[in-house]
């Protein structure tokens, strides 16, 4: 999809009844050291093992 640049991911992934369950394989790798804009921070993410909602 054109122009999408937020990805928004559950820490937590949701049992079949609706309660909290294991915590999704989300995680934020590095942080990427940029020149100029400084005002949003840019990160490598590993998807090991996670699902979408």
């Amino acid at each position: 999809v054109k122009g999408i640049s937020l990805f928004v991911v559950p820490r937590n992934t949701i049992n079949a009844d609706g309660s909290v369950g294991a915590r999704n394989g989300v995680s934020c790798g590095s942080l990427e050291h940029k020149m100029g804009i400084h005002g949003n921070s840019t990160c490598v993410m590993n998807y090991d093992g996670a699902q979408a909602g």
